[in-house]
């Protein structure tokens, strides 16, 4: 059923005019698809271009610029010249059929599409507008709740979710009479999605900058010193076990499966990745800087400066003389993720970890290479909350601006 608001709860100064609601149909029509698979195309040449609802899902904001991403080629010559009729344009609306979660229905807007050959691939539903809208308006009204809720009452499946082209006509498309209104609302919300991904190139940029340096910083496998290094520093690095390294304690009674006993026991047991409390234990004493707690699951070791501990085989592992904390646990993330398909199964288990060996320098340069990771941590870190609050502004300001 419509809504009977016909104002956004949001709008820019100088609009009063109500807004049109229009059903599906009157608004669009078809376009044909193809169902060509991943296997049918490629990025190196073709006639055409084409849309996959993967990337749709998963890579392309609410506009879809094609002059600012890589879309595969179909391989086949003869399918594109099957397809001449259901070549897109600007404004075209390619939505997502079918998807894992209640995502289906995801859709973009294409623009800049100029001389390129666009097609609608594999689990898409293909749409054009039959009037005038400004450009980037649908892509983000057809993306906010506001339309994306009426699609939720007509997904069909359980495992793949899925809109049907027939269940998608009993919707409504909601719109501003003032084109420019449309055009002030599509360049409001670019400009976020502009800003979302400034951050997110940085982002990506600060992550391979730390691939690059652990490949660089840390000794390479059968040599002894690294290939960059702090100036002033010289000499082979010395191989250690982890067992040499740290002082193991786990406590007998390790774990306190009941909640009942949260009030006698404060300190909470979490499953891998912190999903939930699995028990608590009688250990009280609040980890801080010397400790070091491995998952086992994730590979991935963690300072933590309140108490808790994770499940299986992960110990609170207190660390001797001359060895930097920071440092350790770099060199420990830069060694399993080089040998995750060596090590297999085995790197589950404390008696693999021990066997390990690291090189390790002076406690100085440690102590600086410990600190270079660290802080590059902290920015890829700074850099994943600036792109959260974006993205919460964004979902904030679809939630007021359409009805």
């Amino acid at each position: 059923m419509a809504k009977t608001n016909t104002n956004p709860e949001m709008r820019f100064a100088g609009f009063t005019e109500e807004w049109e609601e229009k059903g599906f149909e009157r608004v669009f029509s078809n376009i044909s698809n193809n169902s060509l698979s991943r296997e049918k195309l490629n990025y190196i040449t073709g006639l055409a271009k084409n849309v996959h609802y993967g990337d749709i899902l998963v890579k392309f904001n609410d506009v879809l610029d094609v002059k600012k991403v890589s879309l595969p080629y179909i391989s086949d010559n003869a399918t594109v010249e099957k397809l001449k009729k259901s070549i897109l344009k600007d404004g075209d609306i390619i939505i997502s059929d079918a998807a894992e979660d209640e995502i289906v229905g995801k859709c973009v807007e294409l623009y800049n599409v100029n001389e390129e050959i666009i097609l609608a691939g594999l689990h898409t539903i293909a749409v054009r507008p039959e009037e005038k809208f400004a450009r980037k308006f649908l892509g983000y009204y057809m993306n906010s709740n506001s339309y994306h809720d009426q699609l939720l009452k007509l997904i069909q499946g359980t495992k793949v979710l899925s809109i049907s082209k027939t269940a998608i006509k009993n919707t409504f498309i909601r719109h501003p009479q003032s084109i420019y209104e449309q055009k002030l609302i599509g360049n409001f919300f670019e400009n976020l999605d502009q800003l979302i991904t400034e951050q997110q190139q940085k982002h990506s940029k600060l992550k391979s900058l730390k691939k690059a340096m652990l490949n660089k910083m840390f000794p390479k496998q059968g040599q002894l010193v690294p290939e960059i290094r702090f100036k002033g520093f010289e000499g082979e690095w010395v191989e250690k076990e982890f067992r040499r390294i740290f002082n193991y304690e786990r406590p007998d009674n390790y774990i306190v499966l009941s909640n009942e006993y949260s009030n006698k026991f404060k300190t909470p047991v979490l499953t891998a990745n912190k999903a939930f409390i699995l028990g608590y234990t009688f250990e009280t004493r609040t980890f801080n800087e010397t400790c070091i707690i491995f998952d086992d699951f994730t590979l991935d070791s963690k300072f933590v400066d309140f108490p808790f501990m994770v499940k299986s085989s992960a110990l609170k592992i207190l660390t001797i003389q001359n060895i930097n904390t920071d440092y350790i646990r770099f060199a420990f993330f830069n060694l399993v993720n080089k040998k995750i398909e060596i090590m297999g199964h085995a790197r589950h288990y404390i008696s693999v970890v021990q066997k390990t060996k690291v090189l390790v320098p002076t406690i100085t340069e440690q102590i600086l290479i410990g600190n270079y990771f660290k802080n590059l941590d902290e920015l890829i870190q700074n850099h994943e909350v600036q792109i959260a609050k974006l993205q919460n502004i964004k979902k904030a300001f679809l939630a007021k601006m359409f009805i």
